[in-house]
């Protein structure tokens, strides 16, 4: 199970849009749900990011947790990047990610 946190530190409501897996990361695992629900996935055609979409709302000042059921399918190192996307998603948080699988 992956959770991450989004945080609206802003005076405007913004919409969380996407959680981004990057492609060295989700190529180990499949994803069985996520919380909330999503609206929309799919993976990036130039970046190969599996893109989680969600489309919620985020109040000024709130955070919203993202749980994301994961199964490894792959053992292995699996490595890259989380992002969450806002609005348009030209404004992401971009952090690193790691996981073993054995």
């Amino acid at each position: 199970m992956l959770t991450v946190t989004a945080t609206n530190a802003t005076s405007e409501e913004h919409t969380l849009r996407d959680v981004d897996l990057g492609d060295g990361y989700h190529q180990g695992f499949d994803v069985l749900d996520t919380e909330p629900a999503l609206t929309d996935f799919f993976e990036g055609a130039a970046t190969g990011d599996l893109n989680l979409r969600f489309e919620a709302p985020l109040p000024s000042g709130t955070s919203q947790d993202v749980t994301i059921q994961l199964v490894p399918v792959v053992a292995g190192r699996w490595s890259g990047t989380v992002d969450i996307c806002f609005d348009n998603a030209s404004r992401c948080v971009e952090q690193p990610i790691s996981t073993i699988v054995e």
